[in-house]
């Protein structure tokens, strides 16, 4: 498999009253560029896409037309979307169905009902990604016997689990 791997764009953000604008559309430009030239199987953003979980509309504007010209330059990759720590679920979710029509995964929270299969992401019949967005120890489901302190371990031995079948 051939991977772009990404993560840590942080749109939206300002660095000591400097507008970071011009330079994250250039990026957002190179990965287009970096993604028609090579044309991965997938596209790997590992989080913090914004800096701020409440980005401007304008912020939430540049990602939709960066993700779009990306994906349109290599329509055929896989992209998928993993939150970090400074994204909110709820804002990366509320546009996932639209992004699913165009093979992009969003993988924003870890559910209490879900099924291994959300976090587990097909690319182009080559293998699989298994998605761990952000999550504290605390807010990993619980399970009977397990300590909220180890529920993070148990979570992830349940998805490789998912993994070998």
């Amino acid at each position: 498999m051939k991977f772009i791997h990404t993560s840590d764009w942080h749109l939206g953000q300002d660095f000591y009253n400097y507008d970071r604008v011009v330079e994250q559309k250039a990026f957002l430009s190179q990965l287009s560029e970096i993604a028609a030239k090579e044309k991965p199987d997938a596209l790997l953003i590992a989080g913090d896409i914004y800096h701020s979980p409440t980005p401007q509309n304008v912020t939430v504007q540049m990602y939709n037309e960066g993700l779009l010209a990306i994906h349109k330059a290599c329509p055929e990759m896989k992209i998928i979307i993993i939150a970090g720590n400074h994204d909110s679920a709820s804002k990366l979710s509320a546009d996932s169905p639209v992004w699913s029509e165009l093979d992009v995964t969003v993988v924003s929270q870890v559910k209490k009902d879900s099924d291994a299969d959300q976090y587990i992401i097909p690319v182009a019949d080559k293998g699989f990604v298994v998605a761990a967005p952000y999550t504290y120890k605390s807010n990993y489901p619980p399970k009977e016997g397990v300590d909220k302190e180890d529920r993070r371990k148990e979570w992830f031995r349940w998805v490789l689990k998912e993994t070998e079948m």
